[in-house]
């Protein structure tokens, strides 16, 4: 909606403006126009693009920005659907998906250590990380990412640690964690590609239980029931891992096809869908790469482990001095905590060959590391 003003700083009626029939829409709500825009009433910093995109998905159009995969724009739409185009209705599922985090953290630090007071301690820690509540409560697609990164370490660590010396125990508990650390690994690389980061985590978390799994078997002298055990392994994760995360990543590009005016379930299996999906990877990782413009809040990755340089998200200066702004860090006792805490890990680890150690150190290191090899302009 559009609003003009004379040089007093009064509104000008609709009525006394002349314009083409076409745009009528622009004018016939000027009572809703706000004096001023702010974070109560319009989007700011990547708000800007993912609020579109996920509007533009929703009607049929070719989306502006193509930096991300779609599904998190997607799932922001799903807030607007329910609630309308306004800030709470695309800021709804983040807020949703924040509040999420905190019980399924739970249920994995439970099973992690077994014990209530230590789930409790982390679970707070995590709800008053100040990252996580900014974040979860604006309409980026970072949110969405994180949850089905804890999701797939969740059911990976349960994989993992499924019990195997009872030889009349099924296997259909240890497949089913398999499939839904998949799953949940496929869903988050279509919101994001840092899941793909920590993807590399899971298969190396994965190469070291085989590896353990092995020394075990060979123990015992059972090598022909590792060689079969192994093999029927790789096949579930090339399902697991790769065809079914695949499949999920090709389909999240539906509305781009709607937008080319396709529709129905034949789109997928067409050459113009599958040259759009590839065509548009491609556009992706060239517009990363070559992301080298200057920002006052631009950060490294050894100035987000100590907190060296927030995001100023937002600053308003209104009347009678007041002012209004909020920022993206983390919270300095999680921070510097966790990165000492990350040094005992690998202390653990290399010293007293500690599993559980092992796990956090690889899943700290597969989000960390390969932001060290990435030139382009970063945020913490």
């Amino acid at each position: 909606e559009l609003a003009l003003y004379d040089e007093f700083g009064a509104r000008i009626p609709a009525s006394s403006l002349r314009y083409n029939e076409g745009v009528a829409t622009l004018f016939d709500e000027q009572s809703i126009v706000p004096a001023a825009p702010d974070y109560l009433n319009s989007t700011y910093f990547d708000e800007v693009y993912h609020v579109r995109t996920a509007v533009e998905h929703m009607r049929g159009i070719e989306p502006y920005e193509y930096t991300h995969p779609p599904l998190g724009k997607i799932i922001i739409g799903l807030g607007i659907r329910m609630f309308g185009l306004n800030p709470f209705g695309w800021r709804f599922m983040g807020v949703l998906f924040g509040i999420l985090m905190l019980p399924l953290f739970y249920i994995f630090i439970k099973h992690f250590f077994g014990s209530t007071p230590i789930a409790i301690c982390g679970t707070l820690l995590f709800a008053f990380d100040f990252m996580h509540f900014v974040q979860t409560r604006i309409a980026t697609i970072d949110t969405y990412g994180v949850i089905f990164i804890i999701l797939m370490y969740l059911f990976m660590f349960r994989y993992i640690t499924v019990p195997r010396d009872d030889p009349t125990a099924s296997r259909k508990g240890e497949t089913r964690e398999l499939f839904l650390s998949g799953l949940f690994f496929g869903i988050g690389a279509a919101c994001k590609w840092t899941a793909i980061y920590a993807g590399v985590g899971l298969f190396l978390l994965w190469l070291w239980y085989r590896i353990e799994r092995y020394r075990d078997l060979r123990a015992i002298g059972h090598l022909a029931e590792h060689r079969r055990e192994l093999w029927t392994n790789i096949g579930q994760c090339v399902v697991f891992f790769l065809l079914i995360p695949g499949v999920i990543y090709y389909m999240s590009y539906y509305y781009y096809g709607v937008a080319k005016g396709w529709s129905g379930i034949q789109m997928f299996f067409t050459k113009d869908y599958a040259k759009l999906v590839v065509d548009t990877q491609v556009r992706m990782f060239d517009y990363h790469k070559g992301v080298h413009a200057s920002h006052p809040y631009a950060s490294r990755w050894y100035q987000w482990i100590v907190d060296g340089r927030p995001i100023l998200y937002y600053s308003h200066y209104g009347e009678n001095n007041s002012e209004s702004a909020f920022a993206a860090f983390l919270n300095p006792f999680v921070c510097w905590g966790g990165l000492l805490a990350m040094f005992a890990m690998g202390w653990k680890t290399f010293k007293f060959k500690d599993g559980k150690a092992a796990f956090i150190l690889i899943g700290y290191l597969a989000q960390l590391l390969p932001w060290i090899f990435i030139t382009r302009i970063t945020f913490e």
